[in-house]
Parts: structure tokens; C-alpha cells; sequence
């Protein structure tokens, strides 16, 4: 095994044999007990010696015991050799330990020795009673013992040892060391195949692949189900097995012939039938699911069928083809395959009802069974495709992409260019990327053999387009697509009116989204593609529809369970539109659901993922968690090219500091995504400029923000926006001075209505309560800091708006004491600020969303104009600057 897969164990027992004289890594068969041990032989400095026990020796007394000398006497004959001279006929377990810890004492053994005993716990008992005894009493020093063992009960003569549990390696460590194993030969599906059934087992994953031919490990043939493991693995499933009666032996014998069993005929065959069941769920070993029972773990599978010569396993399937005719046709047939059976396309069938039912791996396996029993794949080929899309609704990319790979080699156009659209879709999901070329993506003989898949590819390219906000592409593309309506069937259709849709909605037309909406109430929602119910929601979105965008995403939920994509997708939505309406604790507690639905497992469209997971910790003030996922969002949008998620990030970071009371950076993000989403001409896509226009004029640059405004305004004008048209009007009455800006401000307020965005109007109580104060009204400027604080508290935003009263921290500062100060630019004085107040340059670069080298090049650079030479200096220096006092 790789030492790197099991590096922190490995770091965790050396740090255990630094502080005491033994270890013990306790852990099941397959874990990588043994391995660990030789990766801690080859890195330790010193003698090692190997006690080779055997589990077959621990009948005899003190077997264990007098191998353990016996290898201790490379070291030094002499010391050791008593042992051949004594009688342990009668020798009790303390004197033993007596006689051996004095020949430790006596030997010549050389500093730094590791004594290394495997199978500890399958010793005689005496040997392991003796063994305790001198691991608990030697002193750290020149000698140490490292055992590993199955398990360590309390009362065992081992306990007391300090001990590390191997525990089943994670995904990511598993397909780690299938690449390993493999130096990167393998598909992707073959390891998610191969570590799945391994269950965390790293000899398992090593057996497995050894088992495979590289076709197999590269996905080119049929994949062996159940898997080929050797005679190594069945200690391994005794272990996980335990003790089985004849009758519990016969049973997984059938089981182990087919992914799944129906009950009913098990039930006539087997009288104790649900006491072995429910024996081997206890251990893991089988699962009931729906009328079906089958083997779950799949090395238990393996080991069974492997043991079975050809003509029982045949004889078994003729047994139960007879008793699945009445019941499940479908495994009939299964069983058939393996006689005379030429329905490659009925087992392919058979696959697909299975992947709807939920039954994933067994559809999959008789889908490979199909591809193994299929004279040509062109034969199945609109079945692999079918069930390639199945799998893809159901998250299984891996699966879905490697029978998209195998109908590369079909002869058929029209075959061919709807499993390019499917490729397209699932790496769009995967990695947020689509094809450079866009009218160059199919040839002219495809589209004369098949214009309705080349439309279908064009209109989903379209959407990965509007998806990536890139509507110059997206225009183009439908454009292309409109040429083929005629040849458009029910799919295409769909997919063709939610891109005019979605297109119409970005630029603030929301009669289509609405027309196709009113039209989903007459419609069966089975008939309804997945994609043009989650358009119609965007639309919707965007448009401010958001009880409408609600009901779709409700709708398609209800149809498509938590286990598919569509599902995931329809939260995504569901919690921007919390977040577009002002709703922030249903936001956070939307994108919490997510997150409980991902687990470990690698989410779904990562970008929408990574913005909503950075939302929330921000929205609930946890910043410095949310610097990990603002740099991998930032290098995800970098490797696929996305300005769009870049100018969404500097639009979200920019709105944080505004609102945390950090103006003049708040402004240099959101000038960022202006510059990033300049062409934009709907003002609710990316909401912006109101937070810029704040930015800006809160650290004087008036301005700048009046052309801002003026930008502001003729979005609104072009794209109608009941949230545009309330943030014009807050925009308007900050830049408006004196008590004419007041009357603005409550003029705005007096038109808020309960649908408009609370938060909205928190921050408009805000910007009033700052005016106010400024024009030395005190006693008002508190009365609507109350109510501000009160609204952000309703909606769930207190945490995200952490002084909305009072004085800004970056507001004009008071005349310095030190003239040295005027030097400083806004920049400088806000690391200076930062390192008053005792934060470190880390810590500092966090704050203000720069790198660390940048606050030391500020900080080099206040040295400077302010003529000190370290940071003590500095502080000293600016003791007693007011500029600097309120920090």
C-alpha cells in the first residue's frame, strides 16, 4: 500500500513510539494493518525485527512467546537462548515475564530497536498476557513494540497498550490508491466501481484490480460483475461473515448469482428464511430493498461466487429462472443470459426500470451483462443511451459518461450526436465548461442525417451559455437551432422556448417566462423536461416572479426525488431566490439542506455550489470561513473561464465589507465586477451598483458615484425591476444633500409594500439613519437605526450587517495629530489601522481580501512616510492619533 494513503496514521504511531514503549494499530483484515507496519520499518531509524507469528500456532502454551525470542535472538544468541533450557511445563504467566524482561535487561540490543509483531491478538493467551506485561513495564529507550491486532477489548492481556484504529479509508483516499495501483491507467467509473465494493478495504481495491484485465481497468469491455477476487480475500469475509449454518451458506450461494432476489420464491425455498436475513443485515452483509433482497456487500459476493465451480453457479440459475417466470420476468431473464439467451436488449430494458426504481447498481449491472451479450453495440445503442441519461438524472457522471464513451463507436449520426449533447450536459454539471467552438460542433453530414439531434445539441449548448450568463453565444446558438423547428420534437421544443425565455428575461422581459408558466398548470409534469422547469424558474428569478419561481421549483421537486440532479438543482434555486427576496435566514437555512445533501460526495455544479456555501458563512458573519471557499470559488472560475462567477464573487465580497463597515474596499471589488460585467444591461443580475454607489460616496467620491447612478438608471429604464426601481430611488436621495435628501428617502419608504424585499428596505432605514446623523439630527437618526436593526433581525441579517448605526468606520477622519499621516493613501491608513489594533500581517491580508505580500509592501511603504523602522516603532509612533484610536 502506499505510505501516502495511510500518511496520518503512520505520523499518529510514530508519535505514539516517540512517547512510549509499545503501540498497537488495531484494525479489521484488509485495512492495511501489515502495510503500515513496513512503511514504518522503512522509515524508522534503527534496528527492526519481525516476530513471524502464525495463527495456527496459538493452541500451543507460550508458542507465541518463544517465537518472540527466538527472532530477538539475531540480536543476541546468548541473552536468549535460556528459553531452550527452561521447562514452561508449569511456568506461570509473571514468572515468564520475569525471565524475559530480565533478558532484555542483559542483552546486547542496539539503541532505537522496534520490535514489529503482527496478529498480536492471535497469540496463546499466555504468550499475550506476557507480552502486556513487558510492554507496560519497559521504559522508553533503546527498545520499543509495535503489534497490530483485529481488536483490543478491555479485557484483553493487550489493553493498557496506547493504540491506534485503522478505520475504513474515505472516498478520496480510495481513488487515490486505485491510481496508485494502477500508475493512472484506469477510468473513472472503474474506480468508483472497484472502491464501492473494496468499502473502504485497501487490500480489497489492490485484489480487485489485480483480478481486472486493462481493458476492464480501462473501461474498454464489459465490467466483471461480480468482481474476480483471489483465495487472499476470504479470511476477509470470515471476518465480516462470522459463523454460517449450512442452510445460511446455500442461501447467499443463490444470492450470489444475481444483483437481486425477489422474497416470494426465497420464502417457499428457505423456512428460517428472516432468521439468516436478519442475522446478515446485522453485519452488513445483505440489504432488503423494495421485493428484493440481495448480497451488499460486494466482497462477500465476490468471495461466493468465486468458490462456486461453473456447474453449480449454472444450476442455480436454471433453479431460479424458474422461480422469477411468474413474479420478475426481468430476472428470468437475467438468469437465462446464462444458458441460451440472445435478449441483450431486454436485459438493457430490464436496467433502466431497475435505475428508476432506485435499484442503481443492479441496473447497471445488468446493462454491462447487456454490453457483454451484445454481438454489436448499435444493437442497444438507443437503450445505453436512454440508461446513460438515466444515471446522469441520478448523479452517476462516471457511469453515464463510459456508455457515452462506448456509443462513440456506433455508426449511427443521429445516435451519435444526442450522446455528444448528453456529454455535453454531464460536463457542463461536472466542471462548468463548454465547447470553444460553438457552429463547428457537428458535421454537415449529421446535419442532413439527423437536424433534430443537431438542434438538440445546439439548444443545450444554448443553455450551458445562459447558464454562464455569456447571452451573445447563447443568442447565436439558438439562432442556429431555430432554422431546425420543423424538425423539433416535444424536447426540443421545450429546450428551445426556455433559451427564448431565459434570453427574454435577462433583458427584463418576463411575458414569455409568465406565458409558459400559466401553460405548466395544463400539463402532465412527466410529459415536462427537467431543464425547461428549472429555465422557467430562473426566469421567473430574475424577473422578481419569486411565489411563481417557487411553484415550479416545488413542482419539480415533488416529481424528482433528493437522489437526482434535478433535485439539488431546484434547491440551488430555491435558496438564491431566499437571497434575491430578502428572506436571509431561509437562505442559510435552504443552503444548510444542500449541504447536509452533499456530504463528502463532490457536489453537483460546483459553482452555483461554492457561491451559496460563501454567501451563507458570510450572511452569518463567519468570514474567516469563508476565505477557503472564496479562494477555491475564485481558482474554479479561473480554470473554467467564467467572468461571469468572478464578477459574482467581487458583486458578493464588495456587499460584505459595505455592510461589515469597510467602504473603500467594499468599493475596489465592486468596481471589479462592474468591470467584469459591464455589457450587462439588466441591473438585477448582479445588483451591484446600488451597493457601489453607497461604497463610493461613503469614502467621498461622489462623483464617481453620480456616474454610476446615471448607469444605474438607464438599466432600470431598459429593464423594468420593481427592486431596481427601489434601489434608484435610495441611490437618488443619498446623492441628494441636505433636507431635500431626507424627503427622498421617506418618499421611498412610504412606497414599500409587505412583497418588497425587507432587507432592501432595512438598508434604506440605514442610509437614512446616516443621513440624518449627519445633518445633526440625532434623536430621528436612532429612531431609524432601531428600525433597521429591527428589520435586519426579522429577516435573519443581524449577524451580516454588524454596525448599521453609528459612525462609520471609514467615515472622515478627525484632523490627525501627526502631519506624517496625510501621506498615507486610503490603503496604507487601513493596514495601519489594522496593526494598531494588534492583528497580524495574516491575519490583516484576510481582512481586507488581500495577499500577504501586498500588506507587507503597504507596511514597507508607511515605514517609509512615516520614518520608522519596525512594527513597534509604528505603534509607538501613533500612540494617541485619534485617526487611529477608534480601532
Amino acid at each position: 500500500m502506499s505510505s501516502r494513503i495511510r500518511q496520518r496514521e503512520l505520523d499518529r504511531v510514530k508519535a505514539i513510539l516517540e512517547q512510549n514503549s509499545g503501540a498497537a494499530v488495531i484494525g479489521g483484515i484488509g485495512f492495511g494493518r501489515s502495510s503500515l507496519l513496513r512503511a514504518l520499518e522503512r522509515d524508522w531509524v534503527g534496528q527492526v525485527v519481525w516476530v513471524p507469528f502464525n495463527r495456527s500456532e496459538a493452541a500451543t502454551r507460550f508458542s507465541g512467546l518463544e517465537i518472540l525470542l527466538a527472532a530477538m535472538s539475531v540480536l543476541d544468541a546468548e541473552a536468549f537462548e535460556f528459553w531452550d533450557e527452561l521447562s514452561s511445563e508449569g511456568m506461570s504467566e509473571p514468572e515468564a515475564s520475569e525471565w524475559v524482561m530480565t533478558a532484555f535487561r542483559q542483552a546486547r540490543i542496539p539503541d532505537n530497536t522496534l520490535i514489529v509483531i503482527p496478529d498480536a491478538d492471535g497469540m496463546d493467551t499466555s504468550s499475550q498476557v506476557v507480552l502486556g506485561q513487558i510492554v507496560r513495564r519497559l521504559r522508553t529507550g533503546r527498545l520499543r513494540i509495535a503489534v497490530t491486532a483485529r481488536l483490543v477489548p478491555e479485557e484483553s492481556p493487550l489493553s493498557g497498550m496506547p493504540s491506534l484504529e485503522l478505520r475504513p479509508l474515505d472516498a478520496t483516499d480510495m481513488t487515490e490508491f486505485a491510481h496508485d495501483l494502477t500508475s493512472g491507467h484506469i477510468a473513472e467509473e472503474v474506480v468508483q466501481f472497484s472502491t464501492q465494493i473494496a468499502s473502504g478495504r485497501p487490500l480489497a481495491l489492490r485484489l480487485i484490480l489485480a483480478q481486472m484485465t486493462p481493458s476492464q481497468r480501462l473501461g474498454r469491455t464489459a465490467l466483471p460483475m461480480p468482481v474476480r477476487v483471489g483465495r487472499a480475500v476470504d479470511p476477509m469475509v470470515r471476518e465480516i461473515v462470522g459463523e454460517s449454518d449450512p442452510e445460511a451458506v446455500t442461501l447467499l450461494k443463490l444470492l450470489a448469482v444475481a444483483p437481486l432476489t425477489p422474497f416470494r420464491p426465497l420464502r417457499r425455498q428457505f423456512p428460517q428464511l428472516w432468521e439468516h436475513v436478519e442475522d446478515l443485515e446485522t453485519r452488513g452483509v445483505l440489504e432488503r430493498r423494495g421485493a428484493y433482497i440481495f448480497i451488499a456487500h460486494g466482497i462477500v459476493r465476490a468471495s461466493v461466487h468465486a468458490q462456486m465451480g461453473a456447474a453449480e453457479r449454472l444450476a442455480l440459475h436454471e433453479r431460479l429462472e424458474q422461480l422469477c417466470a411468474d413474479s420478475t420476468p426481468a430476472l428470468s431473464d437475467w438468469h437465462a443470459s446464462f444458458s441460451s439467451f440472445d435478449g441483450a436488449d431486454r436485459l438493457a430494458d430490464a436496467g433502466l426500470s431497475l435505475i428508476a426504481e432506485g435499484c442503481r447498481e443492479a441496473g447497471i449491472e445488468f446493462t454491462e451483462r447487456a454490453i457483454r451479450l451484445s454481438p454489436d453495440i448499435g444493437f442497444i445503442g438507443q437503450r445505453l443511451l436512454v440508461v446513460a441519461g438515466a444515471l446522469y438524472a441520478r448523479g452517476d457522471l462516471s457511469f453515464a459518461s463510459r456508455y457515452i464513451r462506448i456509443l462513440s463507436t456506433v455508426e449511427d449520426s443521429g445516435l451519435m450526436v444526442r450522446a455528444r449533447a448528453l456529454k455535453v450536459e454531464i460536463e457542463f454539471v461536472q466542471h462548468q465548461r463548454v465547447p470553444s467552438r460553438l457552429l463547428d460542433s457537428w458535421t454537415k453530414a449529421e446535419m442532413d442525417e439527423a437536424p433534430d439531434a443537431v438542434a438538440r445539441l445546439q439548444l443545450v449548448l444554448s443553455q450551458c451559455h445562459l447558464e454562464r450568463r455569456e447571452y451573445a453565444e447563447a443568442q447565436q446558438l439558438l439562432r442556429a437551432a431555430s432554422s431546425l423547428q420543423e424538425r423539433f420534437g416535444p424536447r426540443e421544443q421545450q429546450l428551445y422556448d426556455a433559451a427564448r425565455l431565459r434570453l427574454d428575461c435577462s433583458r427584463g422581459n418576463d411575458e414569455l417566462a409568465l406565458q409558459k408558466f400559466a401553460e405548466l398548470g395544463e400539463r402532465e409534469i412527466d410529459s415536462v423536461d427537467p431543464n425547461y422547469l428549472l429555465s422557467i424558474a430562473s426566469g421567473l428569478l430574475i424577473t422578481e416572479h419569486y411565489a411563481s419561481a417557487l411553484a415550479v421549483l416545488d413542482r419539480l421537486r415533488s416529481r424528482h426525488g433528493r437522489e437526482t440532479i434535478w433535485w439539488t438543482s431546484a434547491v440551488y434555486l430555491q435558496a438564491e431566490t431566499a437571497i434575491r427576496s430578502g428572506s436571509i435566514s431561509v437562505a442559510v437555512e435552504t443552503i444548510e439542506t444542500v449541504g447536509s445533501q452533499v456530504g463528502a460526495n463532490p457536489p453537483i455544479r460546483s459553482d452555483r455550489w461554492l457561491m451559496l456555501k460563501c454567501w451563507s458563512l458570510l450572511a452569518q458573519g463567519l468570514a474567516s470561513d469563508a476565505e477557503p471557499v472564496e479562494m477555491q470559488l475564485a481558482a474554479h472560475a479561473a480554470s473554467t473561464h467564467n467572468r461571469d462567477l468572478i464578477a459574482s464573487l467581487n458583486a458578493l465580497q464588495g456587499s460584505y465589507l459595505l455592510r461589515a463597515g469597510y467602504p473603500a474596499d467594499a468599493s475596489r471589488h465592486l468596481l471589479r465586477c462592474q468591470e467584469l460585467a459591464g455589457n450587462s444591461g439588466n441591473a438585477n443580475i448582479h445588483r451591484y451598483e446600488p451597493d457601489l454607489i453607497e461604497a463610493l460616496m461613503r469614502v467621498g467620491r461622489r462623483e464617481h458615484a453620480s456616474l454610476v447612478f446615471q448607469q444605474l438608471k438607464k438599466k432600470v429604464e431598459r429593464a423594468d425591476s420593481r427592486w431596481g426601481e427601489l434601489a434608484l430611488s435610495r441611490c437618488e436621495a443619498m446623492l441628494t444633500a441636505g433636507d431635500k435628501s431626507v424627503e427622498l428617502f421617506l418618499r421611498v419608504l412610504r412606497a414599500w409594500t409587505s412583497q418588497d424585499s425587507q432587507f432592501e428596505r432595512a438598508l434604506t432605514h440605514e442610509a437614512l439613519s446616516r443621513r440624518l446623523a449627519e445633518l445633526g439630527s440625532h434623536g430621528q437618526s436612532r429612531e431609524h437605526s432601531h428600525i433597521a436593526g429591527t428589520l435586519y433581525s426579522e429577516v435573519g441579517a443581524d449577524r451580516l450587517v454588524e454596525a448599521p448605526l453609528g459612525a462609520d468606520r471609514e467615515s472622515t477622519p478627525e484632523t490627525p495629530q501627526l502631519p506624517e499621516l496625510f501621506e498615507l493613501n486610503e490603503e496604507e491608513l487601513k493596514v495601519v489601522e489594522l496593526v494598531r489594533a494588534g492583528m497580524k500581517n495574516r491575519d490583516i491580508a484576510r481582512r481586507v481580501f488581500v495577499s500577504l505580500r501586498t500588506v507587507e509592501l503597504r507596511l514597507t511603504s508607511v515605514y517609509r512616510k512615516l520614518d520608522v523602522a519596525s512594527r513597534t516603532e509604528l505603534v509607538a509612533r501613533l500612540a494617541g492619533s485619534p485617526r487611529l484610536a477608534a480601532v
